[in-house]
């Protein structure tokens, strides 16, 4: 009877408890097919551990390029080279620990769609949008005087001399 109310209970508290993962990767996914066959991925360790290696355990037509400690050791820069015949899929990592500890981390290589590619991006077109806004705040400051407000009186004074001007009259 007891065994039944504990694994119950153990059950409920696991299904609906929130379990932080303990390695994050940044850009959360990639896509196959792109103009870059490069990638930089941002590392962390959730815990604040310290990260000794990050090496890719499974991953086809993938290899990493570079693993370079960062200045914070939570953080790692791992530079993902990414082969044009490389296939959708699942890369795993697996994250080493300062510590001794080792986690294991999922990343998403996803297929990229077919009509994206003839969309257009930024180029020499694009440039008079990008300069554009400028020109009219700099065109309105030139064009307004400012007035040295110092050398004029105050509205209050115009209306006081203005009332003391009637009343002599």
């Amino acid at each position: 009877m007891w065994a039944l109310v504990l694994a119950t209970l153990s059950f409920s508290f696991s299904a609906f408890g929130t379990r932080e993962l303990p390695v994050r990767m940044d850009p959360p996914n990639w896509w196959v097919g792109m103009p870059g066959n490069s990638v930089e991925l941002l590392v962390e360790t959730l815990r604040q551990e310290p990260i000794a290696s990050v090496t890719l355990t499974q991953g086809e037509g993938v290899r990493i390029l570079k693993d370079e400690a960062a200045q914070n050791a939570a953080y790692r820069y791992v530079t993902l080279v990414i082969e044009p015949s490389a296939p959708a899929q699942t890369l795993v990592f697996t994250v080493k620990t300062k510590k001794g500890r080792t986690y294991s981390h999922s990343y998403p290589l996803e297929a990229r769609d077919a009509s994206r590619r003839s969309h257009m991006g930024l180029d020499s077109r694009d440039l008079i949008y990008l300069v554009t806004p400028d020109r009219l705040p700099t065109a309105i400051r030139r064009t307004i005087k400012f007035v040295d407000c110092r050398s004029r009186p105050s509205i209050g004074a115009k209306a006081t001399n203005a009332t003391e001007a009637t009343s002599k009259a």
